[in-house]
């Protein structure tokens, strides 16, 4: 039989701990880091739990019960900034899968253990996020890794939680109501641990009544946060706002349709089918698992009805893998399959980490991350950012959710009409309602009176350009992914200042959502007839090493439409770098290629 932790195995698990530890070293690119950061500053300025709201966009029953974690990563970010910030979660999510492994016993059957750890870490992936719910996974998986124990595996005379126990479990829910509204999860493991104890009665009484006191004393800890029982009512709320909002936050919908095409979505039903075929064996086979299965189901359900809650199919069915896996291995423990397994997993690792550090992974994901911390310039308003300074504009701005908290973090003069909080579903929906639709937008504005609109071409708000089609409205600034529209009647945006548009600042348009808001901009500008910007964006993009042949495809069109042989010229001229993004794409451009008239 081998030795339990050889020098092999310890190899292994760092291969993958280096793997884990190049994901979390990405780029920002969730809108909601950056007002907790604000919202965390506020607290500390005003020494109050819930600051006063300076958002145009008022939800009255917003309670801010992130405060303790909005603390704990401003005072990261004052340490060493983004960096800090990412390492203080780095470290969240070592110790939450250091708990996942003790829990599922990966460490003491590693033949098995490493592969479902290097599946786990990669299912996870999807969700490695700045956000507080990383916070409660961790708090999660301590949860489910002390209240495992008295389960005994399966043993018939379970062994009572410790009075130590107890009080850390209390101190963890007392934080833990104070960073994220997944706090309910902890009396409920604790109820579910108390309903499953094996039999018989007798032998697990002392059990039995530790669980309970237990369960009682975390009720009373969710109350200890500056909101009393209103936690509750808050958690109760943004529910009910999350199941009214599925249709326009992408994270609430299933990991299903378009989803499906991301290999980490496909590695995760894979993941799902083998958690449900071990517990359907656990219940055939085994007696006294009704904890792990319980929290098994539980994981496939909820995991399975949301792309935020991926990570539950991992965290809930820890248990489960501690009772599976010492059945995998069984007799074959000490056969060569166990190393094979164990020098797979590392190649593996290692492979995936060299992946990650060139960029290809997250380029097949589609993510808008990359290897390192630095974000790529279309997550965050940075250069609008400086024009702001620059100009002093203090008016009245409708902005994308995703700029609004990168922007109040950054203390800009100009009233925000919102950022990426969420709280009453009316005006969420309203919000949502005008990022997209200009006739949505003016009614907004009617009852507003903005003085100017920021655009995100990312995020596909190309629509609202139609607004330049009006006589109110004049375009002051622009860079690749941000359009500054202001209303000329308003007194803010008339003394707005104009800049010319920069479309092109040297950024890589073979990365997607590089490429997609040029693509934006030749649609937009031909669709408004805007020849001088059209004519604009083709000269910048001559400096590009690449450009998307739907760029050329929208300038060909409104050139031969139109007339105009300066823009077919520049199109022209482009051609040598097109970058076709598919076959018919680059039929399409030569037959307008073909069909444009020769250049004089």
């Amino acid at each position: 039989m081998l030795p339990r932790n050889p020098r092999a195995f310890r190899l292994s698990w760092l291969c993958l701990a280096v793997l884990l530890a190049l994901l979390l070293w990405h780029s920002w690119y969730g809108p909601d880091i950056w007002n907790h950061l604000y919202l965390g500053g506020e607290v500390l300025r005003t020494r109050s739990a819930q600051p006063p709201d300076p958002l145009l966009l008022r939800q009255p029953h917003y309670l801010n019960i992130y405060w303790l974690f909005q603390l704990v990563v401003l005072g990261a970010h004052g340490l060493a900034g983004v960096s800090g910030v990412t390492l203080l979660f780095a470290a969240v999510w070592f110790v939450t899968f250091a708990l996942w492994a003790r829990t599922a016993r990966a460490f003491e059957h590693p033949g098995a253990g490493l592969p479902l750890a290097l599946l786990s870490v990669l299912v996870c992936q999807t969700r490695f996020e700045e956000r507080p719910e990383a916070v409660s996974w961790l708090f999660l998986a301590l949860f489910v890794r002390v209240l495992s124990r008295p389960q005994s595996y399966g043993e018939s005379s379970p062994a009572p939680l410790t009075g130590r126990e107890i009080l850390a479990l209390g101190i963890s829910q007392a934080l833990w109501a104070n960073v994220h509204g997944y706090f309910v999860l902890g009396p409920v493991l604790a109820a579910l641990g108390l309903v499953t104890l094996p039999a018989p009665w007798a032998a697990s009484r002392s059990a039995r009544k530790r669980l309970l006191f237990l369960l009682v004393a975390l009720l009373l800890c969710t109350l200890l946060t500056p909101f009393g029982i209103r936690t509750w009512g808050s958690v109760w709320e943004l529910s009910g706002l999350l199941r009214s909002m599925r249709f326009a936050i992408e994270e609430l919908n299933p990991p299903l349709g378009p989803y499906l095409g991301l290999w980490t979505i496909q590695l995760f039903w894979l993941v799902w089918g083998a958690t449900g075929l071990a517990a359907a064996w656990a219940l055939i086979r085994r007696r006294g698992q009704w904890f792990a299965v319980g929290l098994a189901l539980a994981g496939l359900l909820l995991s399975a009805t949301s792309l935020r809650n991926v990570p539950l199919l991992v965290v809930l069915c820890a248990p489960l893998w501690g009772v599976v896996l010492p059945a995998l291995e069984g007799p074959k423990r000490g056969g060569g399959w166990i190393k094979a397994a164990a020098a797979a997993s590392a190649l593996a690792s290692l492979l995936l980490a060299g992946w990650t550090v060139q960029g290809g992974l997250h380029r097949s994901l589609r993510s808008s991350a990359r290897f390192g911390v630095e974000p790529y310039d279309h997550v965050y308003p940075g250069r609008f950012l400086e024009y702001l300074r620059r100009s002093g504009f203090s008016g009245r701005i409708f902005n994308h959710p995703r700029d609004g908290g990168f922007l109040e973090f950054h203390h800009v003069r100009a009233r925000l009409y919102g950022d990426s909080r969420f709280a009453d579903p009316g005006p969420a929906r309203e919000y949502f309602e005008a990022l997209s639709s200009p006739q949505s937008f003016l009614t907004l504005h009617a009852r507003l009176k903005f003085d100017a609109v920021l655009l995100d071409l990312s995020s596909g708000q190309d629509a609202l350009l139609q607004l330049l089609r009006l006589a109110d409205w004049s375009l002051a600034y622009a860079d690749l992914h941000r359009a500054f529209l202001v209303n000329l009647r308003s007194p803010g945006g008339s003394t707005a200042p104009v800049e010319s548009p920069v479309f092109y600042a040297g950024q890589d348009l073979s990365v997607r959502q590089e490429g997609i808001s040029a693509i934006r901009w030749a649609f937009a500008l031909a669709r408004l007839e805007r020849a001088e910007s059209l004519l604009l964006l083709l000269r910048q993009l001559s400096a590009a090493r690449q450009v998307p042949s739907p760029v050329l495809e929208h300038a060909l069109a409104y050139g031969i439409r139109t007339g105009n042989r300066e823009i077919l010229r520049a199109a022209a001229d482009l051609y040598p770098r097109m970058l076709a993004l598919s076959a018919e794409d680059a039929r399409a451009v030569e037959r307008l290629k073909a069909a444009a008239p020769a250049p004089d």
